[in-house]
């Protein structure tokens, strides 16, 4: 599965509407653009994708327990979903053995050839806000496949592809750490419960007291958040981060 493009949000004024001010309860349409944006979220993961994503909505279903999907409204979610889908990464026509045709961006290809994962994705959902939190703790889950994502994507992989690249841009930042920039710095990523998440995170690791400490049984996670480090202060020389402040 390839690496889905990243979404990231330029750092300017936002006159939209802010998901999660619709109303107090959830909207299908509400459910489905968080389900499209936990993809933004888990940066195109492929070892740990519906594993990082179950850590989110168990996470959601935490801080906002009323929230349910009916049966009834879970194929309207399925179709919204699938509609944001195709409206980011191009049409996508039905062929003749229920599969579907390749959308403008090979390298999406066969993440989003069969909808597959989406239906998973809103099953997960579902299963876990008309029911239990799947994961425990989830924000320790969360802050662990995020640092394992970024070490992947910025020190494993030397950056994302990008063809007008500009550290100042998220949209185009080839050295972007999601750690860093909305967990650590705060900046929105354009959704306000995964804004709050990451604050979240950020308050996770400070009442902690450090990485170290949180994964203390996973020496290698402290190392490889402080190489992540190591790259965005590289090609962020005005929005550094000192390592030993969270390591």
């Amino acid at each position: 599965m390839a690496e889905a493009p990243v979404l990231d949000r330029p750092q300017t004024a936002d006159t939209r509407p802010q998901l999660g001010n619709e109303r107090a309860g959830l909207t299908p349409h509400h459910a489905a653009r968080l389900i499209f944006f936990s993809y933004m979220v888990a940066q195109g993961s492929t070892d740990t994708e519906f594993a990082f994503q179950q850590s989110i909505f168990s996470y959601l279903h935490e801080q906002h327990p009323d929230w349910k999907i009916s049966d009834e409204d879970k194929s309207t979610v399925f179709e919204e979903t699938k509609k944001l889908v195709d409206s980011f990464h191009g049409a996508v026509a039905p062929n003749a053995d229920g599969s579907n045709s390749k959308t403008q961006h090979p390298q999406i290809d066969s993440k989003y050839d069969k909808y597959g994962d989406l239906q998973k994705n809103v099953d997960n959902m579902q299963a876990t806000f008309n029911g239990e939190a799947q994961v425990k703790e989830p924000l320790r889950q969360i802050l662990l496949y995020t640092i394992l994502q970024d070490h992947t994507i910025l020190v494993e992989k030397g950056g994302r592809k990008r063809s007008n690249p500009d550290p100042n841009d998220p949209r185009r930042d080839p050295w972007l750490s999601f750690l860093v920039h909305y967990g650590l710095q705060g900046n929105s990523i354009g959704v306000p419960e995964y804004n709050q998440m990451f604050r979240d995170v950020r308050s996770y690791i400070e009442a902690r007291g450090s990485i170290g400490k949180t994964f203390h049984y996973l020496p290698q996670i402290g190392t490889m958040y402080r190489e992540v480090i190591d790259v965005h202060n590289q090609h962020h020389p005005n929005a550094q981060v000192k390592p030993e402040q969270f390591a």
